[in-house]
């Protein structure tokens, strides 16, 4: 919205705060997300992963060795 000079009024508008808050929002969840993929990686290294953190198909008895020979 203009004010009576015809220019916009500074300060906070409707369209930065929404900007603001899903950046400031986004990268809360991003930094959530990071922290929990370095605390699975950590676990992971250290061998402390429980049944339902790890990954089935990494197992041995689930990998097939073949050769594609077309």
């Amino acid at each position: 919205m203009k004010n009576g000079n015809g220019k916009k009024p500074d300060g906070l508008t409707r369209r930065s705060f929404l900007q603001c808050s899903a950046f400031v929002g986004g990268t809360a969840l991003l930094a959530e997300q990071v922290e929990r993929a370095l605390g699975l990686l950590g676990k992971a290294e250290a061998g402390y992963l429980t049944p339902t953190e790890e990954y089935e198909l990494a197992k041995a008895e689930n990998i097939i060795y073949s050769v594609c020979l077309q």
